[in-house]
């Protein structure tokens, strides 16, 4: 929610925009390391009875689930980051920037569609068959990028 209300107001407050910014980029980890530890959670394992939760308050948070938070964080920071130098008066901007840092090359990959043929996405060359959806990785990049404002 948080993440939301900053970026929300980081438009319509610009007196603060650098809280904004902070609050922005905080809610952003904050979010990232808490999918992070859910999922360690459910990868180590967590007591179940009659498809219910049957654990104690903390049974979630272990060194492992913590582990898994942090290097989920430090995951998406590897898809793509940017670090951006802004003048006093915001008027000018210096940015250097990369993406795909781990070089990372993802296969194409098909879709099965079930309901391919109601939404009109079937390959016309053979009817009845599913659309196949390619997905290419791009290059690993890495840039730099100035900014001024008349």
């Amino acid at each position: 929610v948080f993440r939301g209300v900053a970026f929300e107001f980081r438009w319509r407050d610009p007196a603060h925009r650098r809280v904004w910014d902070f609050g922005f980029c905080a809610g952003s980890i904050v979010a990232t390391f808490a999918q992070g530890i859910t999922l360690g959670a459910l990868l180590q394992g967590i007591e179940v009875q009659a498809r219910a939760y049957a654990g104690g308050w903390w049974d979630w948070l272990t060194p492992f689930s913590l582990l898994t938070g942090a290097s989920l964080v430090a995951g998406y920071a590897l898809l793509g980051a940017r670090l951006t130098l802004n003048g006093p008066d915001n008027r000018w901007s210096v940015s250097i920037f990369g993406r795909n840092l781990t070089g990372e090359h993802y296969e194409p990959l098909s879709v099965y569609q079930p309901l391919g043929a109601a939404l009109g996405l079937n390959n016309s060359i053979f009817p009845g068959s599913t659309a196949n959806r390619i997905q290419a990785s791009e290059p690993r990049t890495f840039g730099a990028s100035a900014t001024f404002r008349f």
